[in-house]
């Protein structure tokens, strides 16, 4: 359950990011496998209240000494790590598939850092960090559930310490609930919804983080602008619940979009959005899991490819083909 933050005043609004906090590393530990320290490291960083924190086995993370700045850091503080930028602020405006405002939870992410806030009226978000850190490891994690799917979209871009993101990508809406996804699937299992298709074999299990417990139907929606994020894409889908992970590889039938125009027969890369947000360097970009063949509009992973989780799940045009 998302939640309604308008209308709250400051000081409510304080312990409420802190429940999505802790909630937003539960997640995080339950899809990345990684170790409590890390995220408990996360989630004292960016508190008003934490100790320094000097690396987390990924982003640089630095914390000058007291007095160096009231928010934690400044552009001059002294000394920092070579590569880092003291990022003060992420703010920007969330909007989705259909030009609509996205109230959701947000968060950045990058080595041991992990700040929280959330997309309110109009889908502006403001997230305080405070803190020096390697630019090239961090991304934007918009936890979209249950209306719509997650977005991982890279910071390294960002040049200055109060980041204001203007051209975000729109948030994908999910326009399809379609059957439920098996604890334990007894045989091999199809389960649909709209474009999507993914046939579990006998004795798949599939965790899912514990805030969709209640809500195991398989979600689909298309992503919008999908080329912005790989000009060869020819489909792209959020498919949840978001974060799922299988004990198999489960193969995947794509219905593609008319206007792709694909021959029957043509072989594309079978790709996924990469959501360990453990891996700063990979977070947030398109990897290639298989191949698919196309038949009669319908791309299917081929014998032994497929998804060992849900994510974006798309096609593309093989690079360098």
């Amino acid at each position: 359950m998302l939640l309604n933050l308008r209308g709250l005043s400051p000081p409510l609004l304080a312990p409420l990011f802190s429940i999505v906090q802790w909630r937003y590393a539960r997640e995080t530990l339950f899809r990345s496998r990684t170790t409590f320290v890390v995220l408990a490291l996360g989630l004292l960083a960016c508190s008003s209240e934490a100790p320094p924190v000097t690396s987390g086995g990924g982003a640089p993370v630095y914390s000058p000494p007291s007095g160096s700045g009231s928010g934690g850091c400044t552009s001059s503080s002294a000394p920092h790590p070579v590569g880092t930028t003291c990022v003060t602020t992420v703010h920007g405006q969330l909007i989705d598939s259909a030009n609509a405002p996205v109230t959701a939870p947000v968060s950045v992410c990058g080595g041991s850092v992990l700040c929280v806030g959330s997309a309110a009226d109009e889908g502006l978000f403001h997230v305080t960090v405070n803190k020096f850190v390697d630019l090239s490891t961090f991304v934007l994690h918009v936890y979209g559930h249950p209306h719509h799917g997650d977005m991982i979209t890279r910071l390294e871009r960002a040049t200055t310490s109060e980041i204001t993101l203007n051209a975000l990508p729109r948030v994908p809406r999910i326009d399809f609930k379609g059957d439920v996804v098996p604890p334990t699937a007894a045989s091999s299992s199809v389960v649909r919804s709209g474009p999507v298709e993914l046939t579990l074999a006998a004795g798949t299990t599939t965790e899912v983080a514990s805030a969709h417990e209640n809500t195991r139907e398989l979600l689909a929606g298309a992503v919008p602008d999908a080329v912005k994020w790989d000009d060869g894409i020819v489909a792209l889908f959020a498919v949840g619940p978001f974060g799922a992970r299988f004990s198999k590889v489960a193969a995947v039938a794509l219905t593609l979009p008319d206007a792709a125009g694909v021959a029957d027969g043509t072989t594309l890369d079978l790709v996924i959005l990469q959501d360990d947000l453990t891996d700063g360097h990979t977070a947030g970009t398109l990897m290639k899991v298989g191949s698919a063949t196309v038949t009669k509009g319908v791309a299917r992973s081929v014998a032994g490819a497929g998804i060992d989780r849900l994510t974006w799940v798309g096609v593309r045009v093989p690079k360098g083909g």
